[in-house]
């Protein structure tokens, strides 16, 4: 056997391990979930599990109200989240592109949100919501801009000002990181012309600055979008979708469909939908930045 030979065999040795857990973990899953969401896989009726039943279960999950109606709320989140987020960041990116003193411990702070774990966020929000104890509702009382505590995470008109809130503040830290590393690459030629001309801050951002950073901020909101389509750990650890629905995402519906209704049929044709729909977004997205460039 010659030594190429050789070689050729040890690198697909090599090859076969990762390959085998890529199967195993990826690929196997994958097309298991699949063949699940084109039969019946109700387990409350075991006897019936495995026939076979087409598009049933994408259509009977896109045809109700119940779906329609989480997908609405979905939307409402997502585009809250982003815009805040993205506001937020961009704020927090400028200042930390400022020279002053205590910038680098700054920038360390705040990452502090992003690297909490999700389920620790939210344990921590319903603390800060709480309605005997909030620290929100507390401060506002203090200042005697309320007379009574306000019931953040029970009043379907302040639920999803929470979840948005906590959302925003967990995700901020990491899209105004990418922001500010965007920052730093305008060149300051430019800038200093822009004034030079006459051009004061504000259309110095608009005309030199933001054109220049276009690809980050796409790419910042296309990411915070496809989190916020799929966020869950928040919503079941603060609200469980309450109250009456008001938080009631997609990702917690599929997983009512799943664990509630132990309708795993319905709830992997569902989550298919989901992930139809972040593609169609992330493609609109990758379309923007590419015909910008």
């Amino acid at each position: 056997m010659s030594i190429q030979r050789r070689a050729n065999i040890f690198y697909m040795m090599l090859l076969a391990i990762p390959m085998f857990f890529i199967v195993a973990f990826l690929v196997y899953p994958i097309l298991q979930s699949i063949y699940i969401s084109f039969h019946f896989w109700d387990l409350k009726k075991p006897k019936l599990i495995g026939q076979f039943v087409g598009l049933k279960n994408y259509i009977d999950g896109i045809c109700s109200d119940y779906f329609f109606r989480t997908l609405k709320i979905s939307f409402q989140f997502t585009i809250l989240t982003v815009i805040f987020g993205f506001l937020g960041a961009m704020g927090v990116a400028l200042l930390l592109n400022e020279n002053f003193k205590g910038r680098n411990i700054l920038r360390t702070l705040i990452l502090i949100p992003w690297a909490i774990p999700a389920v620790s966020n939210a344990v921590i929000w319903e603390f800060m919501f709480d309605l005997k104890y909030g620290v929100f509702s507390g401060i506002l009382w203090h200042l005697g801009l309320i007379q009574d505590y306000i019931p953040f995470l029970q009043d379907p008109n302040w639920a999803m000002f929470s979840i948005v809130f906590a959302s925003v503040w967990k995700g901020m830290p990491f899209e105004a990181m990418v922001l500010l590393a965007s920052l730093q690459t305008v060149p300051k030629d430019l800038i200093e012309a822009s004034k030079v001309d006459g051009a004061g801050p504000w259309k110095t951002f608009t005309n030199v600055t933001l054109p220049w950073i276009r690809t980050s901020i796409l790419v910042v909101l296309m990411l915070s979008t496809m989190w916020s389509l799929q966020s869950f750990a928040l919503i079941y650890n603060l609200t469980q979708g309450g109250p009456a629905g008001a938080t009631e995402i997609l990702p917690f519906y599929i997983w009512i469909q799943g664990f509630r209704w132990l309708n795993m049929g319905a709830a992997v044709a569902s989550s298919y939908v989901l992930t139809a729909i972040s593609l169609i977004i992330t493609i609109g997205y990758i379309k923007v930045i590419y015909r910008r460039k």
